[in-house]
C-alpha cells in the first residue's frame, strides 16, 4: 500500500475510535442507539356534514301550469283543461294568461337545500274534458326523489308525470313561502294512451308539457 493512503486509513481509524469514545466512553462502542419516538401528526378531523334545511309542510300549494305549446294544442283539440273549482287561478303575482291548476298540499316533506328533495301529497284533481269525455288526474303525489307524480287516474293507480328537475331550485323570499320552482312534467306515456282512448286525441310527448311548482309552509311548533 502506498504511504500516503497508509497514514490516511490510520487517521480515519484514530478519528473513529475517538469519537465511538466521547459517544459511548471507553472502548469501541457496542450499544445500539435507543429509537426516539416521533410525534406522528393525526389525520385532520372530517368537518361535519350540516344536513339540509327541511320543511315538512302543511296548508300550502302544488300549482300545475301548461306550457304554451301544450295549451295552444289543447286548444287547438278543444280539450278544456279543469279542476274541481268552477274557474282556474294564476299562480300569485303572474299575469302571462296562463291558466294555472292549485292542488292543496296536505303533507309531506321537502329539503329545501339545493337539491331540493322530498315528496308532497295533494289532494283534487287536474281533469281534461272534451265532448262529453273526461280523464281525471287526482290524488297527486310529487316525489322529488323519484323525479315523477303518481296519483290516480280514473280512479287506478298509474304515474302521472315525469319530472324534469335539471333547472329546479328553491325561491325562499322573506315575503313569501319557500317554493320549488323550474320543475317541468312531462305527461308519461300511459296517461297519454287514456286520452287516446277517451277523448280520442293522440297528443304527443312535446304538448303534454307542463311547469310545476310547489309552495310550502313549514309546519310550526
Amino acid at each position: 500500500m502506498p504511504r500516503g493512503r497508509a497514514v490516511l486509513v490510520v487517521s480515519l481509524l484514530v478519528t473513529a475510535l475517538a469519537l465511538g469514545g466521547c459517544a459511548n466512553g471507553p472502548g469501541p462502542a457496542t450499544s445500539v442507539p435507543t429509537p426516539v419516538a416521533t410525534d406522528v401528526p393525526a389525520p385532520p378531523a372530517i368537518a361535519g356534514v350540516t344536513p339540509p334545511a327541511q320543511a315538512r309542510v302543511d296548508g300550502e300549494e302544488a300549482a300545475i301550469e301548461v306550457e304554451p305549446a301544450t295549451q295552444r294544442a289543447l286548444e287547438d283539440a278543444q280539450i278544456e283543461v279543469r279542476t274541481e273549482e268552477p274557474t282556474l287561478g294564476q299562480l300569485p303575482g303572474w299575469a302571462d294568461g296562463q291558466d294555472t291548476v292549485h292542488l292543496p298540499i296536505t303533507d309531506g316533506q321537502v329539503f329545501l337545500a339545493p337539491p331540493p328533495r322530498g315528496r308532497v301529497q295533494t289532494s283534487g284533481s287536474l281533469m281534461l274534458s272534451r265532448r262529453g269525455g273526461t280523464v281525471d288526474l287526482a290524488d297527486l303525489v310529487v316525489d322529488l326523489d323519484a323525479a315523477r307524480v303518481t296519483g290516480s287516474v280514473d280512479g287506478r293507480p298509474a304515474t302521472v308525470f315525469d319530472l324534469d328537475l335539471s333547472r329546479a331550485r328553491v325561491e325562499d323570499l322573506p315575503s313569501l313561502p319557500a317554493t320549488v320552482v323550474d320543475v317541468s312534467a312531462t305527461m308519461t306515456d300511459d296517461v297519454r294512451g287514456v286520452i287516446r282512448d277517451r277523448l280520442g286525441v293522440d297528443l304527443p310527448p312535446p304538448l303534454t308539457r307542463a311547469d310545476l311548482e310547489l309552495r310550502l309552509r313549514p309546519v310550526t311548533g
